[in-house]
């Protein structure tokens, strides 16, 4: 049955992530709009799972890279680079404020979703809590839209807040491509060296 299934399982997860950071808005994070399941006309005893985004239209990075002979202007190199930071400082820290639950998270009277908290103890533990590591960056993951904007995508091997990652979230993707925060001297393959 899909719904037991592991692939199932990790489409629900990443949808989660996606919904949560959705939340915020960022323009660099791919949002989904709705998703859900429906049953193979052809096979009605199989159950397809899909989710709907808006359409974007451009190329993966490898494939923009690939196009241009890997030459890309000096200014596209620096708003990927910004747009990018931008994106991931906002799954890492800035997340929490969308987030957080004002009653659950013991926040002070009058404290609304959305506001930054201004206690620095309370803000780090917010972070802590919320926090999503995208855990798999590389030139496939990154849009670059015909608008000249960069999109980051796949949530698939993200890690949020203080999980305690299964092997395969730690392990699952090149390790080059690893959250260094996930690096360790026990790992398998080392972060400097390069997989396919």
């Amino acid at each position: 049955e899909l719904k037991k299934s592991s692939i199932y399982k990790k489409f629900r997860r990443e949808t989660e992530v996606l919904r949560k950071l959705g939340s915020g808005s960022h323009p660099q994070i791919e949002r989904i709009n709705t998703f859900g399941t429906f049953r193979n006309p052809d096979n009605p005893s199989e159950h397809i799972a899909y989710w709907e985004r808006n359409y974007i239209q451009g190329d993966n990075l490898k494939d923009y890279l690939d196009k241009n002979g890997d030459f890309v202007p000096v200014e596209e190199v620096i708003r990927l680079a910004t747009q990018i930071s931008s994106a991931l400082a906002y799954c890492h820290e800035d997340a929490y404020c969308f987030l957080m639950n004002p009653q659950e998270d013991n926040l002070p009277d009058g404290c609304l979703v959305g506001d930054m908290v201004d206690d620095e103890e309370k803000r780090k533990e917010l972070i802590d809590k919320y926090k999503v590591i995208h855990n798999d960056i590389h030139l496939k993951n990154i849009l670059r839209r015909t608008d000249g904007n960069f999109l980051l995508i796949d949530f698939g091997m993200a890690i949020e807040g203080k999980d305690n990652p299964t092997p395969g979230r730690i392990h699952g993707g090149a390790a080059i491509t690893r959250a260094p925060e996930l690096w360790s001297d026990d790992s398998k393959t080392k972060p400097n060296e390069q997989t396919d």
